[in-house]
């Protein structure tokens, strides 16, 4: 009987001990399962997901597209000069280098449009036009838009000077005051002319009083005036007028001037900067020789006579 019982008891406990331990296994092995199964969703994830890194992609777009843009030695700039009113026809384009010379330039269309092959991206654009102030601006782009401002206002300027007297007591006009002398121009007399200080003094005044006007500078335009005018008894420049001009400028080719007979807008707006160039440098030799201190009058047969002379005025770039 003890056995019978005890046999069954033994085998009962048996059984129900050995069931946590079943269940426990399970319990392990189904987290084991769990943290597996989260990992490999994890680096699934992760590799799908990786191709989401190409977004920056537009950044190295724009990148390429700045370095495209970036101006380099024999690029060809365009642009647009204009000021608050619209384009600026004739508007002078240069570029120039760090010393300020020039090294390239143009000029802008009816649109105020311009295009200039850059000789060096370090170098700089300058613009220029007439009643406008003169504009420098960085050659950072291929495409550039000037607007120009206006020059200040400038108030009148009144001028004065001291009243000059005739000196009668000079020896050089000893005898103004008497009817000696021939009232007959010369052009060869015994006695030529003389400026103040001889030759020497008239080529420094000349160099010292000379100006270049800011056309003919900006077309590089150099010229040999020719300018003739009388030396009256008293010693004063009278009636000077221009009789040859011999002018160049590297602007204005052969090629330019055919362009400009047959029609084209910015040949013919450069013939009329050339033309403007020359003319303003005419009448800056005649208002230099017309404001000339007193010559020494010349003189035929020992008497003050009315006299030619022809002088030569020249305008060189340095």
């Amino acid at each position: 009987m003890w056995i019978a019982v005890t046999v069954p008891l033994v085998g009962i406990a048996l059984t129900a001990f050995s069931k946590p331990k079943e269940a426990l296994k399970e319990v392990g092995d189904s987290s084991v399962e769990i943290i597996e199964q989260h990992i490999i969703e994890a680096i699934t994830a992760t590799v799908e997901e990786s191709p989401v890194t190409e977004a920056p992609a537009p950044v190295k777009k724009v990148q390429e597209e700045v370095k495209a843009d970036k101006v380099k030695a024999g690029d060809k700039v365009t642009g647009t000069v204009k000021d608050e009113t619209g384009a600026l026809f004739g508007a002078n384009v240069v570029e120039i280098d760090g010393y300020g010379r020039i090294v390239g330039n143009t000029i802008t269309d009816i649109n105020g449009n311009f295009m200039l092959k850059v000789k060096n991206p370090q170098n700089k654009i300058r613009v220029s036009f007439v009643g406008m102030k003169t504009k420098t601006v960085e050659i950072s782009s291929k495409k550039l838009e000037v607007v120009m401002e206006p020059n200040t206002v400038i108030s009148p300027i009144q001028v004065t000077g001291a009243p000059g007297n005739i000196d009668s007591n000079d020896p050089r006009y000893k005898d103004y005051n008497t009817a000696s002398g021939d009232d007959k121009t010369f052009n060869l007399v015994e006695q030529a002319p003389t400026f103040p200080g001889g030759q020497a003094e008239i080529m420094k005044y000349l160099s010292t009083h000379l100006r270049y006007s800011v056309v003919a500078r900006e077309m590089q335009v150099e010229a040999e005036i020719t300018v003739k005018f009388v030396v009256d008894k008293t010693g004063f420049v009278r009636s000077p007028k221009v009789v040859e001009v011999s002018s160049q400028t590297p602007l204005f080719t052969e090629e330019t001037m055919k362009a400009a007979k047959e029609g084209d807008e910015v040949a013919v707006e450069a013939s009329r900067n050339y033309d403007d160039a020359v003319e303003a440098l005419k009448e800056e030799a005649i208002h230099v020789v017309r404001n000339m201190p007193r010559w020494e009058p010349g003189r035929q047969n020992g008497k003050r006579v009315e006299t030619t002379y022809t002088l030569p005025v020249s305008f060189k770039l340095r």
